[in-house]
């Protein structure tokens, strides 16, 4: 899944978590619930874009296996895809009864962790040492073979389904 729906999900499977009280406990599950939710997507066949700069390595090549010619234009890609996340979680998050600031911290920590996954697969570009491997394995595991990479016309429309549902049944429905 791209970046937006790892972040729109998180942000609609934490709503019912936002609405009780604010303590270590919660904190700690609406974080989990986040970073979790980024596999379970995972799990759903979607649509992911290239990123021209991620190349692939030689087995002689350690680490940096990066086209540093194609950096900028994937950081832009990345960049608008998460701000339309964020956009769209924001206008989710204040359908929530509750304080802009208790909002705006746990959209922060429900963005965070459902990015974090893909964080972990961008250090293990540079670091294949663990704990790093064991956390790309694991990605690796949730992560479908069938991405509809080079087919949005596939891709897309699944995705937003998908999302859709979620959001659907997290914010209107519990």
């Amino acid at each position: 899944m791209i970046i937006s729906s790892h972040i729109i999900t998180a942000t609609a499977v934490t709503i019912p978590l936002i609405v009780a009280p604010a303590n270590t406990g919660n904190i700690a599950l609406i974080f989990a619930a986040a970073f979790c939710s980024h596999y379970v997507l995972d799990l759903i066949p979607h649509w992911d874009y290239q990123l021209s700069s991620i190349k692939t390595c030689h087995r002689q090549e350690k680490i940096g296996c990066i086209k540093k010619s194609e950096i900028k234009k994937d950081f832009f890609k990345i960049l608008i895809d998460g701000l339309l996340g964020i956009s769209v979680s924001f206008s989710i998050i204040n359908l929530v009864p509750t304080s802009l600031k208790e909002k705006s911290f746990i959209l922060f920590l429900a963005i965070i962790a459902s990015i974090l996954p893909d964080f972990f697969e961008v250090l293990y570009i540079f670091f294949k040492k663990q704990p790093i491997s064991f956390l790309h394995k694991i990605h690796l595991i949730f992560h479908r073979r069938n991405i509809y990479i080079g087919e949005p016309q596939k891709g897309i429309p699944l995705q937003v389904a998908v999302i859709s549902a979620i959001v659907i049944l997290f914010v209107f429905i519990l």
